[in-house]
């Protein structure tokens, strides 16, 4: 049976080891951010000539902020700037759902105006890195990224899908369900963290292309980085489970459910592996444990039935 990770909804992209270990076959990067988005490029269906692209439009056009005062500006009128920038005079639109042929890309979003929630806020944070004199940050969510300002003394969330809205921290709580327990409580995030959502949207990719080996790679490099990343986690059990590599991902998803308790796709999981591996206490145990917490759920009654008769 098939376990129930079903849902790999995150929209980013990234690349594999095998095209790290060929740095230095790639431009040199004066910017971090630069260099991380350099190396997931052509994994992630982009080309090295259009990040190069990329990289001297930025260039220019940080310098032209710079010659014109941008950093001379409020913190809002900073912000204000750069939405002004990138949606009306460079005509970005956000565009959901696809995720080839680099789609997630900042370069994506640059040459052909359509962009990702990712592909958007890394020009942000791009374009950020080079002025050197605004304070923005990335910020996760289950399938979803936006940027924040934040310099101590004035917060604003710049939402990538509305060309730049504010919404205010409730939105994104209320929206992606974000619990007083959660891995994702809407904090800033630094380039590690950025990091790891490539490392598994890499996985993501691998994975749709049926490369599990590749897949497994990336998801552990992404809780390497971020050790309670949830969806890495999940979808690491997932691709574990599918290569038969049941004691592993009997591991990861114990640690998952370990972590998150009030997730119930991971009890189920957890359950439907021990089943599936014929250990069928350990799966009873699993199910009657999740139906104290989820006493309503279908899927979790009906296991814990079929198990008991």
């Amino acid at each position: 049976m098939k376990i129930l990770f079903l849902s790999i909804t995150s929209l980013f992209i990234c690349c594999s080891n095998k095209e790290i270990k060929q740095a230095e076959l790639l431009p040199e990067c004066k910017y971090a951010l630069d260099s991380i988005v350099c190396m997931y490029t052509e994994p992630s269906g982009g080309k090295i000539a259009e990040f190069k692209a990329l990289k001297n439009s930025l260039d220019s056009v940080a310098s032209v902020l710079k010659e014109r005062g941008f950093c001379t500006l409020t913190p809002q009128q900073k912000v204000d700037g750069l939405n002004k920038l990138l949606f009306e005079e460079q005509g970005i639109r956000f565009t959901p759902g696809s995720t080839e042929g680099g789609a997630s890309l900042p370069q994506y979003g640059w040459q052909t105006r359509e962009g990702s929630c990712l592909s958007v806020s890394l020009l942000y944070l791009m374009l950020a890195e080079r002025t050197g004199c605004i304070s923005l940050h990335g910020v996760m969510l289950p399938g979803h990224f936006f940027v924040r300002h934040d310099d101590g003394s004035y917060v604003r969330n710049i939402e990538p899908n509305r060309e730049g809205y504010s919404h205010p921290d409730s939105y994104y709580v209320e929206r992606y369900g974000v619990a007083d327990n959660s891995f994702y409580k809407l904090r800033n995030c630094g380039r590690k963290e950025i990091e790891a959502v490539l490392a598994y949207n890499a996985g993501l990719v691998m994975y749709r292309k049926g490369n599990a080996s590749e897949a497994e790679e990336f998801f552990r490099k992404a809780l390497s980085l971020v050790p309670e990343y949830p969806d890495a986690m999940g979808n690491l059990a997932l691709t574990l489970a599918e290569g038969k590599k049941n004691d592993s991902a009997l591991v990861v998803l114990s640690n998952y459910v370990r972590l998150y308790p009030g997730d119930k796709k991971g009890h189920i999981n957890l359950g439907l592996l021990y089943k599936r591996a014929e250990m069928r206490d350990s799966a009873l145990r699993v199910f009657n444990s999740a139906a104290l917490i989820f006493p309503d759920d279908s899927i979790i009654i009906s296991e814990c039935k079929r198990l008991i008769f």
